[in-house]
């Protein structure tokens, strides 16, 4: 992705206004959206911080978890900026499920329009006919958006099409669905759908596609609630996640222990 600005004109960030039930007349992810499961490859041991002061600690292995994705609708008139969250859940070694919750901007799906990561091509909707099927039942977000208005330019391919626009006054929706690939057994993702762009001459872009992993929105907490302010911040550093009882039973996972924080030892040199 190439960026060029006709001027110096400073980013504007994402609104951080708590969401509000009842004030926005527009489609939102439906509260009881699956949670989707997947297998964790954990390579060296974590310590999350976890309710009642203690530390959720997960090893080496496979873990078993689940997650979904919950859109927070911005409630202010004319300034469409909303957020999401990323539930993830992991059940312990007891069998008790543990949740933690990551709120970020969602400006990762725009970073992530063009990733030379992937191994798939961002194209456009209507020629994507392998993956329309997951769009047609219960999506993960749907309706999101935001306002990208930074003023600069953007050039970047739409399969081998060359497609020119500005981030100015652009407000495009997210649709987001969970992928199971019918080529690779286990194999799954998240397909994010974008409407709602203009090119440089005005024009709409037809809706695009593209494929994202879904562990880069696991643990991306990137914002904060600011009591003071009413609205939600980020100042660019993440925030660890903090996982609290979910109030149910799965499976038990010896990978996955809470345990006591080790005490501190006074005096200790």
């Amino acid at each position: 992705m190439i960026n060029e600005s006709d001027h110096g004109g400073s980013s504007r960030g994402p609104s951080r206004r708590k969401p509000q039930a009842g004030q926005r007349k527009r489609a939102s992810a439906a509260p009881s959206d699956p949670y989707k499961p997947v297998s964790l490859g954990v390579r060296r041991s974590r310590a999350f911080e976890a309710e009642g002061g203690g530390l959720l600690c997960v090893h080496p292995g496979q873990v078993a978890a689940s997650f979904r994705l919950r859109l927070n609708p911005d409630p202010a008139e004319g300034e469409p900026n909303d957020t999401a969250s990323c539930l993830v859940r992991l059940a312990d070694e007891a069998g008790e499920v543990w949740e933690a919750e990551s709120t970020f901007s969602l400006h990762v799906f725009v970073e992530n329009m063009v990733n030379l990561d992937r191994t798939s091509w961002l194209v456009y909707f209507d020629d994507a006919e392998e993956w329309k099927g997951a769009f047609d039942g219960d999506r993960m977000i749907t309706g999101a958006t935001c306002l990208l208005d930074d003023r600069f330019y953007r050039k970047f391919l739409v399969g081998d099409e060359r497609v020119e626009l500005k981030f100015k006054s652009q407000c495009p929706r997210f649709d987001v669905a969970f992928y199971t690939s019918p080529h690779v057994t286990g194999l799954t993702s998240l397909l994010v759908r974008v409407s709602g762009l203009f090119d440089v001459d005005m024009n709409k872009i037809r809706p695009l596609v593209f494929e994202m992993d879904w562990r880069n929105l696991l643990f991306r907490n990137e914002l904060y609630f600011d009591t003071e302010a009413e609205e939600w911040a980020g100042d660019g550093w993440p925030l660890p996640p903090v996982f609290r009882r979910a109030g149910s039973t799965g499976s038990p996972q010896a990978l996955v222990r809470y345990e006591a924080k080790p005490e501190s030892r006074a005096g200790a040199g």
